[in-house]
């Protein structure tokens, strides 16, 4: 996508307007780039289930947040997406693929989401 981007950019934009452009599209990718690795402050690492829409989890920096889990969160056999927000903040999603964590674990996490959620069946 940066690479569409700026070969778009470079199209039609003059030289001396794609300078700053050209930047911007390459920090943007540096900072994808960064989330999709999860480096920093932001990713997730561990999410502890409380009772009923209530959760705990640790960021990147080690420290945990507590919240709840948002009924938009999904549950299926190939993927589980967790919304979580903690009060007064913005909300974060946990994607879980079927490789990310150990089977039973996310078994259990599915189960949990479509029964505590009220989804069941």
């Amino acid at each position: 996508m940066a690479g569409a981007a700026l070969a778009c950019a470079r199209i039609s934009l003059p030289d001396l307007a794609f300078l700053p452009v050209a930047a911007g599209i390459a920090l943007a990718w540096a900072w994808h780039l960064a989330q999709a690795l999860q480096r920093g402050r932001r990713p997730l690492r561990a999410l502890e289930l409380r009772a009923k829409d209530r959760a705990r989890w640790q960021d990147g920096s080690g420290l945990w947040q507590e919240g709840e889990i948002l009924p938009s969160s999904y549950a299926s056999d190939w993927l589980v997406v967790v919304n979580l927000r903690a009060s007064g903040r913005r909300g974060r999603s946990l994607v879980l693929l079927p490789d990310c964590a150990a089977a039973e674990e996310l078994r259990q996490l599915r189960i949990w989401l479509r029964w505590r959620l009220g989804r069941g069946a």
